[in-house]
């Protein structure tokens, strides 16, 4: 169960890191042809599947590293499905681009993700991110009896006072 809390934590530090929402103000500037430079942006980077892709990994990565939770697995996966997919989140993805770039800089990203470069980096952009996912996995794993008992002498030297 602490790696499903961990899971757990993590895609809340995720959502939160990667879905900030962006000031009403900057948001009411945004025009249609913003919008739909964002809306091309992510189509080529090919977000949508990226997403699905990422998630349905990390689902997977969590059974094999807690195989209590298969018989739940189905929840997980409609669970993300339902308020992590593409459709439910593309205008706060489109607000992130539009906070960061213009315009014209999500034209000549766009340009580049329609590259033969660019569409293979689309295509590793999962494969990446869950190896990532993995690697923190194990560097936590592997150090996290450092992790225990730093926080158990804390918790120790905080009694004390």
């Amino acid at each position: 169960m602490k790696m499903w809390k961990s899971f757990l934590l993590t895609a809340v530090v995720v959502c939160v890191l990667s879905f900030q929402v962006s000031g009403a103000e900057k948001a009411a500037k945004r025009t249609q042809a913003d919008y739909a430079a964002a809306y091309e942006l992510l189509e080529a980077m090919q977000v949508p599947a990226q997403m699905k892709q990422t998630l349905d990994g990390l689902v997977e990565m969590q059974m094999r590293a807690n195989p209590q939770l298969m018989p739940y697995k189905s929840i997980f996966t409609a669970f993300f499905n339902k308020y992590m997919s593409f459709e439910s989140l593309k205008k706060q993805y489109a607000d992130i681009y539009l906070d960061i770039f213009s315009a014209a800089e999500l034209k000549e990203l766009t340009a580049f993700y329609k590259s033969p470069i660019g569409r293979k980096l689309t295509s590793k952009t999962a494969e990446l991110t869950l190896r990532g996912a993995a690697l923190g996995q194990k560097a936590v794993r592997d150090h996290q009896q450092e992790l225990q008992a730093a926080l158990a002498k804390a918790i120790q030297e905080r009694q004390g006072k």
